[in-house]
């Protein structure tokens, strides 16, 4: 399809036909300013990129300045109000070919057809249809949606963030009728002469099949992942996201789930944190040879059980995306405090994470909290260098804005406290302060890069590694795994781990509703 940016560009996918949805032919649309709060965008600084580079080294800051900059086009976020012709429907109410008002409450630079929801269309054009030219169709950019609060309260609403559509269709009716009467020259663009399309073939029978092609993915999980199983398929749904210079030899899909004829592989899951384990479940009935689920697991207690219901039914080697679990570090630890598979080790962490921006999708009330979005992975962690002891109590209390304090006891008396916060220096991304004890030895590991463990008689060991290390390992030993036939990670692991999580995240909610004044950890 087509897309206007500062000319019109060919060559996009079509956005997926969903459930409940109709496909639109734009016929004329007002553009309203960007969107500039739901990614993160950071204006190149030679002072930033040196720092990184002594941090992670110069290849891995090329491949994320390479990601970013191809991010271009999906940072153009907008939303569109206006007119288009229904030309496809799995609604038997909806007349192919009626011209009908329709919100794009989170759009790409502005295209020439869209996949929108029925809640966000309203019913079939009674107002005064705009002239055009046949095979063409027209943009008109206003200067600000601060003048209609309508337009300015669905600003960046998604469809899948779980947050209700606040408009009735008769709203959505006066809204366009306004963004029509916007003044200004309108840019006139041709239909595309290519069909609709939503995916793109290959030939490779096997490899992996992706689903999410975000900043993790393109320099992380392929870089890692991909110099030893080849990409087969990538699903992502966001158009704008893929752009035009697709990777030839991979198969690009803009759906959401698995197609019906669609019998995967291996599956890579990094999209959406509500739909891992959807896509989880669906893979592996689809006969899959192994899963890999990047973080959290799941986001709901339903979810978990229907994910551990079909590992066990089935069978599949599934494995989580945890990368502490492969620090060289973990043996460091094991060996310096002395001890043997499950028994005690606590931890006592600060983590720094980067503040989100304010309608970044890890925000969306389907995405949970950041226990659920980052916590997950102290928390797996620790859970890990206890042999998934079972959690005896669990706590979490917000403390204000910018921070979380997380408390964990579990049955073979290993405590963690878990600080996570978004306050500080974002200079190099994730920081953390973690230390481990257990029989008088400490050992301390900050940035995932150093350690140190000492008693009372000194320092033990010294060590440093790349930061990237335990991703390296994860994704070598995951790849060793699944070409050898072997198992993936246990029930117990899975199931412990994400019950935890869960826990911590049910906590929260309730210290959070608790009436002010009252402070109680529960432990």
């Amino acid at each position: 399809m087509k897309v206007l940016r500062n000319t019109e560009e060919d060559g996009y996918l079509d956005q997926a036909m969903i459930d409940g949805s109709l496909r639109i032919e734009v016929v004329k649309v007002t553009q309203y300013p960007p969107l500039n709060e739901q990614f993160f965008r950071r204006q190149f600084d030679l002072r930033f990129a040196l720092a990184y580079a002594r941090d992670i080294g110069l290849s891995n800051v090329v491949r994320k300045v390479q990601s970013r900059l191809a991010e271009r086009v999906r940072n153009e976020r907008c939303i569109v109000a206006g007119l288009g012709r229904v030309i496809e429907s799995r609604d038997p109410s909806i007349i192919l070919g009626s011209l009908v008002p329709f919100i794009a409450s989170d759009s790409g630079p502005p295209s020439e057809r869209y996949v929108v929801r029925r809640e966000l269309i309203g019913d079939p054009w009674r107002g005064e249809v705009p002239y055009n030219l046949p095979e063409i169709w027209q943009v008109v950019r206003a200067d600000t949606a601060k003048d209609d609060p309508d337009i300015s309260g669905i600003a960046g609403w998604h469809g899948y963030s779980g947050s209700p559509w606040l408009l009735s269709k008769h709203e959505v009716e006066a809204t366009v009728d306004r963004a029509l009467k916007t003044r200004g020259r309108p840019t006139i663009c041709a239909y595309s002469r290519s069909p609709v399309t939503e995916r793109t073939e290959t030939a490779r029978e096997s490899g992996l099949t992706i689903f999410g092609y975000g900043n993790y993915v393109k320099t992380i999980v392929i870089p890692q992942l991909g110099k030893r199983i080849p990409v087969r398929c990538v699903h992502e749904i966001d158009p704008w996201q893929i752009g035009r210079n697709r990777n030839k030899l991979w198969s690009w899909d803009t759906s959401p789930d698995l197609r019906p004829d669609e019998h995967p592989d291996i599956v890579v899951i990094a999209s959406f944190h509500h739909t891992h384990a959807s896509i989880a479940v669906e893979a592996i009935e689809r006969g899959a040879r192994a899963v890999i689920i990047e973080k959290p697991i799941v986001t709901t207690s339903v979810d978990l059980e229907r994910l551990c219901a079909a590992v066990e039914k089935y069978g599949t080697p599934v494995f989580a995306a945890f990368q502490r679990r492969y620090s060289p570090f973990n043996q460091y630890i094991f060996d310096d405090l002395r001890i043997r598979p499950g028994e005690p080790v606590s931890c006592f962490s600060i983590a720094y994470e980067v503040p989100l921006p304010p309608q970044h999708w890890y925000r969306w009330p389907n995405s949970g909290s950041r226990i659920i979005s980052n916590g997950c992975h102290w928390i797996d962690h620790f859970l890990y260098l206890n042999n998934f002891s079972p959690t005896r109590q669990v706590a979490a209390v917000p403390m204000g804005e910018a921070s979380i304090f997380i408390r964990i006891s579990l049955e073979n008396e290993a405590v963690l406290s878990l600080s996570l916060t978004h306050e500080g220096s974002p200079r190099l991304g994730v920081r953390e302060h973690c230390e481990f004890r257990a029989n008088g030895v400490t050992a301390t590991v900050t940035d995932a890069k150093n350690y140190i463990s000492e008693s009372a008689r000194g320092v033990i060991r010294k060590a440093r590694v790349h930061r990237f290390s335990a991703y390296r390992r994860m994704y070598r030993s995951m790849c060793e795994d699944i070409v050898a036939g072997a198992n993936g990670d246990s029930l117990q692991s899975l199931g412990q781990s994400t019950f935890s999580v869960l826990a911590a995240e049910a906590a929260m909610r309730d210290a959070a509703n608790r009436p002010a004044g009252q402070f109680h950890l529960g432990l």
